[in-house]
């Protein structure tokens, strides 16, 4: 009476609320509770799919994506399969977007019987695991239980006994354990597990064990008054049954729980049960009274059978969309992750990912790499747009290859300069040989090239500088962001190659100390740098 009346209150404000407003959609959400709670569905679906119109409107996406939760058990419990999985995803891709993980394992969790029911009880199976572990990462026990029973349903339909078995006396122990449930949660999933247990045992023939089980589920279900009591009643008279205890079948069968139950696909079962014990009874009038009611049932089963083809054929619509979205969005993944490990370095580009920030860095050895080409702007002025990428492109190119051999991270190119530094984000204690022998290789590279193709305009001879010590390193801007290095070693690093010449590297006393037993270097004696004053330099030698 209660819920009557407080609906009777909330209509009469509905009529006074402006259409496609908040306030109005708040409303129906209201009224959609209500009638879930007195159990008048197909009344909740529309009130359901009257504020979902209004929360997608006013761009509500929280809003909208409960809604799509309420809509999908509604249209569940409907027996609306392929409606119910297509709301589901719709929710799951909404919820995966807000990453609320909690709701993405009740999700999973309640579709999973959708896929079992459907015949994909793999799906079923790989749902509910995928709960499982959402559920303990967020450490919600209640959740953990709940996509175990979901495992057990699949696991049947898939006849694995032994995980079944497995996953049950698990189950028992963690229900009795768990200090959070309340008495009437752990008694709803013992029932569940008991009426497993007799599917289990019913559908191995152990008939005994099956009528026990189903007893210990009806006692555990009756305690809390549970819906589900008059399918057990079913079930156990429909185990008498095939014992061949027709008498005490028919009492169970015909008990007034089952027979008042509003499901009636139950019913089907019970007079086609009831029909089959009265003939084996030699009873023509009452068998023959309960075949005419199965059999006013027939057409409406067969249009059921329809439906879950028709289902079963929408269902795996959606699931190769399904498939197809997410095949999507992982390319899409795969391309940004490339595009961001081109831009930074691993590890930067990870803790970009994982926090959404990264913070600067000093890093204590490091050796940073600076070149330029010898008579660029001269070179340039003589060659086409087009030319002048072109050489770049093969030259830097090139050089990008020789530092991913070294593990050399490259910073940046700017015009003809190629910034690079060995030792950061990961500490490498060679860093100073690693880079002077990347140098070489790329000097090498340079005149092997200007060999090649003759000393003709356009070939570059270039400058290196070398200069080791510390730096700051870090992500600047918001937009186009780039990794970048800061700090009076870049500065060094830079009067290097300033000084140096053409086809030479040019190092600094810094890094010529750390170097100097690996390379063989000749000292240049001080020379003035821009801003430094005098400093010792030295040239790598190679041939």
């Amino acid at each position: 009476m209660v819920i009557e009346e407080e609906t009777k209150d909330i209509e009469e404000q509905l009529t006074r609320l402006a259409p496609g407003t908040e306030a109005r959609m708040l409303a129906l959400l209201k009224l959609e509770v209500l009638c879930t709670t007195r159990g008048d569905i197909a009344a909740a679906l529309n009130y359901t799919t009257e504020a979902e119109e209004i929360a997608r409107s006013i761009g509500s996406e929280e809003h909208v994506t409960v809604l799509l939760v309420h809509k999908a058990n509604q249209l569940k419990i409907l027996g609306d399969s392929s409606g119910a999985l297509k709301s589901y995803f719709e929710g799951l891709e909404l919820a995966e977007k807000r990453k609320d993980k909690k709701l993405q394992a009740r999700l999973l969790y309640s579709m999973s019987d959708i896929h079992v029911t459907l015949g994909d009880s793999e799906r079923g199976l790989k749902n509910c695991e995928t709960a499982k572990q959402l559920f303990e990462e967020i450490g919600d026990d209640e959740g953990i239980i709940l996509s175990e029973l979901g495992m057990l349903g699949a696991l049947l339909h898939l006849k694995r006994a032994v995980d079944f078995h497995k996953i049950t006396a698990h189950l028992q122990q963690r229900i009795d354990d768990n200090t959070t449930l309340s008495p009437s949660r752990k008694t709803d999933f013992k029932g569940v597990i008991q009426q497993q247990l007799a599917t289990y045992y019913h559908s191995t023939g152990e008939l005994d064990k099956a009528l026990l089980s189903f007893k210990k589920c009806l006692e555990l279900f009756k305690s809390i008054n549970d819906h589900r009591v008059p399918i057990i009643y079913l079930s156990i008279g429909n185990i008498l049954k095939e014992q061949g205890n027709l008498n005490e079948a028919l009492q169970w069968l015909n008990d007034p729980l089952l027979e008042n139950c509003p499901y009636r696909e139950a019913q089907v079962e019970r007079y086609n049960y009831i029909s089959y014990i009265y003939e084996q009874l030699n009873d023509t009038h009452h068998a023959l009274k309960y075949y005419k009611l199965f059999h006013e049932q027939v057409e409406e089963i067969n249009a059921n059978d329809m439906k879950r083809q028709i289902d079963a054929a929408m269902y795996k619509k959606e699931i190769e969309a399904e498939r197809r979205r997410k095949e999507e969005v992982e390319r899409e993944k795969k391309r940004a992750d490339e595009l961001l490990y081109n831009i930074l370095p691993e590890e930067v580009a990870l803790e970009l990912k994982q926090k959404g920030t990264a913070g600067a860095r000093h890093f204590d050895d490091v050796t940073v790499f600076f070149s330029d080409f010898k008579n660029f702007t001269t070179i340039s002025e003589k060659l086409t747009p087009q030319q002048l990428v072109d050489e770049l492109h093969e030259c830097f190119s090139a050089f990008d290859n020789i530092m991913h051999k070294y593990n050399i991270e490259k910073i940046k190119t700017v015009g003809d300069a190629y910034l690079a530094v060995s030792g950061l984000p990961v500490a490498n204690p060679n860093h100073a040989v690693d880079i002077i022998n990347a140098a070489i290789e790329i000097q090498q590279f340079m005149k092997e090239r200007s060999n090649r193709r003759g000393n003709t305009e356009g070939l570059y001879q270039m400058r290196v500088g070398i200069n080791s010590g510390s730096v700051v390193a870090g992500i600047v801007g918001i937009k186009k962001f780039a990794y970048d290095i800061w700090g009076d070693t870049v500065n060094t690093a830079a009067r290097m190659e300033q000084n140096s010449e053409a086809g030479k590297i040019n190092i600094s006393q810094t890094t010529y100390q750390l170097v100097k037993d690996k390379f063989n270097c000749a000292y240049r004696g001080e020379i003035e740098a821009k801003n430094k004053g005098k400093m010792k330099m030295y040239f790598v030698e190679f041939s």
